[in-house]
């Protein structure tokens, strides 16, 4: 997916358009991005905070988020949104990837207790099930170092564990950095749940 084909469902501020957001979905399901994470978030809306996300980049984890679209929320508190995010990790190139912010649904909660089931427990079920919220990075395969960067950020920032598709796996901010850094130096995770 690229900005282009975004753009169209935004409003001037760059916002998701009232009824867009299924034909937004419909285009990400259609779309051939195999890596996806899901962000739980504890906050009731579907912002993204630009200078919130960069902090954090910063600070924790010494890449840099930034939007290719930029946002104006000016009061506004969507509860669907959807961001086109440039993420540079630290010693990589720069990759624009997209992410939907959405109220979750109950396949994410069942997503959430499949993966806490199948890494025989951790509790990060028990945190997904309090959040309202879902952020729902998608990539390429080839951007993982990227998506992993920017699912810890969210993370972190949103306060909610995240869950990996291709497992099922759900870890937290810690277990990130560690699967982050593992993708930087080129080798799968091989860590415990946390």
């Amino acid at each position: 997916m690229m900005d282009d084909d975004i753009r169209p469902l935004l409003d001037d501020n760059g916002l998701l358009r009232a009824g867009e957001f299924e034909r937004l979905t419909e285009m990400l399901t259609a779309s051939t991005t195999p890596l996806r994470f899901y962000v739980f978030s504890q906050n009731g809306d579907a912002r993204f905070l630009p200078s919130m996300l960069d902090d954090h980049a910063t600070r924790f984890f010494g890449g840099k988020i930034g939007f290719a679209i930029p946002k104006k929320y000016q009061g506004n508190m969507p509860t669907k949104d959807v961001a086109r995010l440039v993420v540079l990790p630290m010693d990589r190139p720069a990759v624009t990837l997209t992410v939907l912010a959405r109220p979750k649904s109950d396949a994410d909660r069942r997503r959430a207790e499949d993966a806490a089931f199948a890494m025989n427990g951790g509790n990060m079920d028990a945190v997904a099930a309090r959040c309202p919220t879902v952020y729902e990075v998608f990539a390429a395969e080839t951007d993982e170092v990227a998506a992993l960067l920017l699912a810890a950020v969210l993370s972190s920032s949103l306060l909610g564990p995240i869950v990996d598709a291709r497992e099922p796996a759900i870890f937290a901010v810690r277990t990130a950095r560690e699967r982050l850094e593992g993708a930087m130096a080129g080798q799968a995770y091989r860590g415990t749940n946390s």
